[in-house]
């Protein structure tokens, strides 16, 4: 059926006349549909230019049939006209009526319908009041970028900047059609970027809410697509924000609601006749955001020291180095923010011995480097001669400022002392090791105390059966891979019985072999029944040794958000949950000492649990944290104080508050090194056995140690 319909003409005429006059038909288009000139025809007709049809499906005495359009084609309102041009005929006696055929070229679309959009942004604007001349310094600025046909409210199209503080309104309203490809009309551009010039940078990317009127949320939500984009970091190696976020693009997408995309009731059509009108609903969305700002805040209020490079590793981004036990020289670099940075320097040995730097020597007095001014160049360097070692050593490098020149906090200072900005405090020192070559070697574990008379070993390398193989590396030092090949033959008569068949695990009852090395690594297990003091159960306590580290991690929900808070409520974290209403609070797996990170919780803050209780949890500092944002807890300096048993472990501290069949990681500490095994096979070779491989060492840690391989898990005796 056509969306269409036409117009009749009759024209009265004497009899006789001769008839030779046009007449003017409208074709007009059905409620919700709309037409062109150019989508009628004649039917059978012949076209013979524009719109002008001749011949076809007309009675005689049509001559043509010309369409032409009244408003403008294909747009609500427009109509077709058609002339009907004649022969010349006499009027008969009677009435004579003439048909045409109007067809269409192309089926009648739907009418494209107006629909509007109304979306308020909120942007906050934060102002500093620094030390004069730095005042009514704008932390960071907001850009409405120009989007054609759209029309943005107050301020119009440009950089919001020096608002002072607060939330800034923003309106943007246009006229769209329906069904646009995705994401839909763009309707709002704007970029963030934080003022570089006073250290301000985004804690994490910004976030954003949609709101509807008073606090309900609008029917309109789900027809907004926000996307994020143009993200921009520091890229200056040298700046005291590296690598932070520092600007931010988002650009909001909208598509009409509409019947054929569920649109909520009340949606369709528009309940507005203008795309200002729409604005009364007062749907919004939210743009939330943190700003950090450097210590180097306002450039030249007080001359800084910002940081000390040894070598090839500048601190703090590494907290220790390691020195050559034959001694030599260190570069040692200290960097400011003017030329008139005044410091001077004192390094001291582990034994209380100090550096001469004029005699370039460690000597028994307390000595330090004279007063140094860092010069145009920013910075100082210091070649450091360390002496040749006959044991571990270790030394602390400290610089103090002379007044007025202040030091960052990254920067390694003199126990106990305080810059003159009491914010800034830092009581540590670089501490520089000199450690000698450490051994990692290669032997057998005996769980069952069947070989080389209940030492698990002896006799497989007794006098020159077999020779274990070594790896020496420096020590406290990660290497891409350090690696040795080795082959033990192992014969029956090194069994404390003396004799045995020997196969391969793998040629009996048990089909895998484990190539698995024993000490210097990390052993995951179970805790067994849930712990209520220091002492507790675990799966199996095989390889963990006194000292092992103990750790975990768990992940939490915040029930609450709070700006500056120690108290928060946290409740059990899992994929799919962070919508719920009601979160009940979970301490689960929580002890004190654990560590904290999250979105609003940099990872270079040293934030702890100081207590758990049964329905909070205390920290050691005041954060900021939101609803639903997911904070990580990480146990830390927990250590193995006694192995009981098989299953039974004693820690250095209670772990009470810990579940049942938690995953725990032992061991790893600072004494391990990273090994482990690639190629392994367990040949048989007459009534021997040939295991075989290539020990894997990637780093060395500060003492020698053997890892072993589970004889029972590579050879069966029958």
């Amino acid at each position: 059926m056509a969306n269409w319909t036409v117009s009749q003409s009759s024209v009265s005429t004497t009899q006789g006349a001769t008839v030779s006059a046009n007449v003017v038909l409208t074709i007009t288009p059905n409620t919700g549909y709309v037409i062109s000139a150019s989508q009628f025809k004649i039917g059978e007709a012949t076209n013979t230019s524009g719109n002008v049809w001749s011949g076809g499906n007309v009675d005689i005495g049509v001559n043509t049939v010309t369409f032409a359009d009244v408003g403008t084609p294909g747009t609500a309102g427009n109509t077709v006209t058609a002339t009907v041009a004649f022969d010349s005929f006499t009027m008969p006696s009677n009435d004579k009526i003439l048909y045409i055929d109007i067809d269409e070229v192309a089926e009648t679309p739907p009418a494209t319908i107006d629909r509007y959009v109304c979306i308020r942004t909120q942007t906050e604007a934060e102002n500093e009041n620094a030390v004069a001349p730095y005042t009514n310094i704008q932390k960071h600025t907001v850009t409405y970028n120009s989007i054609t046909g759209v029309t943005t409210g107050t301020p119009a199209p440009s950089t919001i900047f020096n608002l002072g503080t607060g939330y800034c309104d923003t309106t943007s309203h246009a006229t769209v059609t329906e069904d646009p490809a995705y994401p839909g009309h763009h309707i709002v551009s704007i970029t963030f970027a934080a003022n570089t010039t006073f250290g301000y940078y985004y804690n994490s990317v910004p976030t954003y809410a949609f709101n509807g009127p008073g606090s309900l949320p609008s029917a309109y939500n789900n027809y907004f697509v926000i996307q994020q984009s143009n993200l921009l970091y520091e890229t200056d190696t040298t700046s005291l924000f590296y690598n932070e976020l520092i600007g931010i693009q988002f650009d909001i997408y909208y598509t009409p609601p509409t019947p054929a995309n569920g649109a909520p009731m009340g949606t369709y059509p528009d309940p507005a006749s203008a795309a200002t009108s729409m604005c009364e609903l007062g749907q919004s969305i939210i743009f939330d955001h943190t700003l950090i700002q450097s210590e180097r805040s306002v450039p030249g209020i007080k001359p800084k020291i910002t940081g000390v490079s040894m070598g090839s590793s500048q601190y703090p981004n590494t907290f220790s180095d390691n020195l050559a036990y034959l001694g030599g020289y260190r570069n040692i670099t200290v960097i400011g923010d003017d030329a008139t940075c005044e410091f001077n320097m004192t390094i001291k040995e582990e034994d209380g011995h100090t550096y001469d730097f004029t005699t370039d020597s460690f000597t028994s007095a307390a000595t330090q480097s004279s007063n140094f001014v860092l010069g145009s160049t920013l910075q100082k360097q210091f070649s450091i001669r360390f002496p040749v070692v006959t044991s571990d050593s270790y030394y602390d490098v400290w610089v103090t400022p002379v007044n007025p020149t202040q030091a960052l906090s990254t920067v390694p200072t003199p126990p106990g002392f305080q810059s003159p900005n009491p914010t800034q405090v830092s009581p540590y020192a670089y501490r520089l090791y000199q450690l000698d070559d450490v051994t990692v070697s290669l032997g057998f574990e005996d769980p069952s105390g069947l070989w080389g008379e209940g030492t698990g070993e002896g006799d497989i390398f007794h006098a020159s059966d077999n020779t274990k193989i070594t790896l020496v590396g420096r020590a406290n030092t990660s290497n891409k891979s350090i690696t040795k090949t080795f082959s033990y033959t192992v014969e029956p008569g090194h069994l404390d019985a003396g004799s045995g068949t020997l196969n391969p695990t793998t040629s009996a009852t048990t089909p895998v072999i484990d190539f698995g090395l024993r000490g210097g690594t990390t052993v995951v297990t179970k805790t067994d029944g849930a712990p209520s003091s220091a002492t507790f159960d675990v799966d199996s306590t095989s390889s963990v040794a006194v000292g092992d580290d103990i750790s975990w991690s768990i992940q939490k929900t915040v029930i609450f958000a709070n700006e500056n808070t120690q108290e928060i409520l946290v409740g059990q974290y899992a994929s799919g949950e962070t919508e719920e209403i009601d979160l009940p609070v979970n301490n689960e797996n929580i002890v004190t000492g654990m560590r904290v990170t999250g979105g609003n919780i940099r990872s270079d803050r040293e934030v702890l649990v100081e207590q758990v209780g049964d329905a909070g949890i205390t920290l050691s500092e005041s954060v900021e944290v939101r609803e639903r944002e997911v904070l990580t807890f990480t146990a830390q300096n927990i250590t193995v104080n006694t192995v009981t048993d098989a299953n039974t472990l004693v820690a250095s501290q209670s772990l009470s508050g810990v579940t049942n069949d938690l995953d725990i990681s032992v061991g790893g500490g600072s004494n391990n090194s990273n090994s482990f095994i690639t190629g392994g096979t367990a040949t048989k070779v007459g009534s021997n056995i040939v295991i075989a491989g290539t020990l894997n060492v990637t780093s060395f840690g500060s003492a020698d140690i053997e890892v072993k391989l589970d004889i029972s898990k590579l050879i069966l005796i029958t």
